[in-house]
């Protein structure tokens, strides 16, 4: 049972069994699923602190839900773009981890590559840390906001296969994160010309001369 324990001109918090849920009735959606956001766990906690420590001088609980909304997001942000980062460093690097192999006589017939695939190394993490400047650079946007973007035209993979899918498309596989779309999109997300050929890959920069879209 949820019970209203603050109420704003701009947010409602309700106390839930397992923590709290935060409403912002000036989200677009409000009063949608989109504008609740739930809090549990360290994020619980978070907030109970908020709500604890005295309001500031000319500060409004409005503007500390505000301010405690943006560092969410914002730590957030961080995660995703590591996660995305992870699967751009793991797409390419299986790829080219079984095509060597395939060269040496080995056969991947049924499996999948990226479970097949040794860990992802520290060169290719670095590699895909450079491709992630270079796209967040070209389309003016941060990797989570590419995801959310993509997200919002029918996108439905997880923030790890697109990361996947940027960086096979990156290295000019074929494969690209549309293919998962039902129709055609006027959404472009800019890659670069990036190679990814082994260790010392990573010590290259990406070829942004020649964008693929």
């Amino acid at each position: 049972m949820s019970k209203i324990i603050e109420q704003t001109d701009r947010f409602i918090i309700q106390q839930e069994s397992d923590g709290y849920v935060l409403v912002d009735k000036r989200h677009r959606t409000y009063p949608g699923p989109e504008s609740k956001i739930g809090l549990v766990g360290g994020e619980a906690l978070r907030l109970e602190a908020e709500l604890s420590r005295p309001l500031r001088p000319s500060e409004s609980l409005d503007k500390k839900l505000a301010a405690f909304l943006k560092k969410r997001t914002s730590r957030l942000d961080t995660v995703m773009d590591s996660t995305i980062l992870q699967g751009m460093a793991r797409g390419p690097y299986a790829s080219w981890w079984s095509t060597n192999m395939e060269d040496q006589g080995r056969s991947f017939s049924g499996q999948d590559i990226m479970e097949a695939a040794p860990n992802t190394p520290r060169w290719a993490h670095a590699w895909a840390k450079k491709l992630g400047k270079s796209i967040s650079s070209l389309n003016r946007a941060t990797l989570s906001n590419l995801y959310a973007s993509a997200q919002d035209v029918g996108y439905y993979g997880t923030a790890e296969t697109f990361g996947v899918h940027l960086g096979m498309e990156t290295v000019g596989s074929g494969i690209a994160w549309t293919d998962d779309l039902k129709g055609a999109t006027s959404l472009k997300i800019l890659v670069p010309s990036y190679e990814m050929w082994g260790p010392g890959c990573e010590k290259s920069e990406p070829d942004t001369r020649f964008v693929r879209r």
